[in-house]
């Protein structure tokens, strides 16, 4: 999948050298006013939509992941109304997301493709992470701009263990824009490196999983552990290997249960969480978004709001979304990400668990950050849940016998 391949890794490569470039030079990485987070994609799409027309597809398109694919799509037209309807600005990457959302519904990945397209994202964001943190260390780029008083109060109210071993004070931010963001890209990469262990990929897929793992001690980020936490589980509980496997999945399932509703209700009741989003952050933005219930206040009312314009997002990807769209926007994008989930959990049932271990994560960790805002531009993230949706196809679309059998052996676990 050269096309899909070439897609994400646009994406990827624009955010990181905007971060650079902001970390280097704040606000001079720009062509004609536009950050390299946006000219890169759109400047890479051409060759994208190349290398698709040059793709020859046979795979069967599956009924149920086009549906959600052309929900997607359909949603698109619904929030663009709505944030211009509150004058909200739009970058210029919105206009590729529809296009890059119809080559893959006409030309989609097959379950093993998809798996090996996340192992590009894991293998990129793998190494974007490792060169940060080294042009950090060494002093040639400065470390993402964390005020003081935020250290101070990390350092008192989180688990920090290994920050002081890699140089670093208080939690990492990393280079995905946040301790929470790239702690979720960390999750990503453990659990794809979890799904590759492989005897012919058994080196590969453990130096992933160490660069995963210590992302996530470093950024030190709730949020992340608890995805960490749901997608390992889901991992245990749907696997057919090893001791595991033998035992009963109906316990399996009893039991992650059990150790993630008590996880997610201790997280929620930490000190942390209550002086944040449980007692100021998600309080003003409930009152703001009942002031316009159907269609929202949009990121301009957001930000107009004295108080939830101080944290300028909701740190919860719904809330975020209902405020600024409305209950509208939360039907009309919702309904197809919801059967996109239903697709990955039957997935799981059938002995298929990395689509829903990755889905499944991000919602635990979005349900702590808004990593999706109004679902209107392409992004790494979005692409990430379309490819598990991908992953979890029904029909398990092949293009030969020979392929089809790599992909079982790639992804099953």
């Amino acid at each position: 999948m050269p096309y899909a391949v070439t897609l994400l890794v646009s994406v990827m490569i624009g955010a990181w050298v905007n971060y650079l470039g902001d970390r280097v030079d704040p606000g001079e990485w720009l062509l004609r006013g536009q950050s390299m987070g946006i000219v890169i994609p759109i400047l890479a799409f051409p060759i994208v939509v190349l290398l698709w027309w040059l793709r020859q597809s046979q795979v069967r398109r599956d009924p149920w992941v086009t549906a959600v694919l052309v929900g997607l799509i359909a949603a698109w037209p619904v929030h663009f109304w709505i944030a211009k309807a509150h004058g909200d600005q739009l970058p210029h990457t919105a206009w590729i997301y529809v296009p890059a959302l119809l080559l893959l519904v006409i030309k989609p990945p097959t379950p093993d493709e998809s798996f090996q397209i996340v192992q590009w994202f894991a293998a990129l964001a793998s190494i974007f992470i490792v060169v940060t943190w080294a042009l950090e260390q060494a002093n040639i780029i400065p470390v993402f701009g964390v005020p003081e008083y935020v250290t101070t109060f990390d350092r008192e109210r989180y688990w920090i263990p290994i920050g002081e071993l890699l140089g670093i004070d208080g939690r990492w931010p990393g280079p995905f824009g946040g301790n929470s963001r790239t702690g979720f890209v960390g999750v990503t990469i453990v659990l794809i490196a979890v799904h590759g262990l492989r005897r012919r990929h058994v080196a590969w897929s453990l130096l992933l999983l160490v660069v995963g793992m210590l992302t996530v001690l470093a950024c030190a980020s709730r949020g992340a552990f608890l995805a960490l936490a749901v997608g390992l589980l889901i991992c245990a509980a749907f696997t057919r290997r090893g001791w595991i496997g033998q035992i009963s999945r109906k316990l399996r399932i009893a039991i992650a249960g059990v150790l993630l509703a008590g996880g997610a209700i201790a997280m929620l009741m930490s000190p942390a969480a209550s002086a944040g989003r449980v007692d100021s952050i998600w309080p003003a933005f409930i009152d703001l978004w009942r002031s316009s219930p159907w269609i929202g206040v949009g990121q301009v009312g957001i930000l107009a709001d004295p108080q939830a314009g101080i944290s300028m997002e909701a740190h919860n990807l719904v809330l975020q979304e209902v405020t600024r769209f409305g209950i509208v926007g939360v039907i009309v994008q919702f309904v197809p990400l919801v059967l996109g989930v239903a697709l990955c959990i039957a997935a799981a049932f059938g002995g298929l668990a990395w689509p829903l271990a990755l889905v499944a994560s991000f919602a635990t960790a979005s349900f702590f950050d808004a990593f999706i805002d109004g679902w209107l531009s392409i992004s790494t993230y979005i692409l990430l849940v379309v490819l598990a949706f991908f992953g979890a196809s029904p029909s398990r679309g092949e293009r030969t016998n020979s392929s089809a059998k790599t992909g079982r052996d790639a992804i099953y676990g």
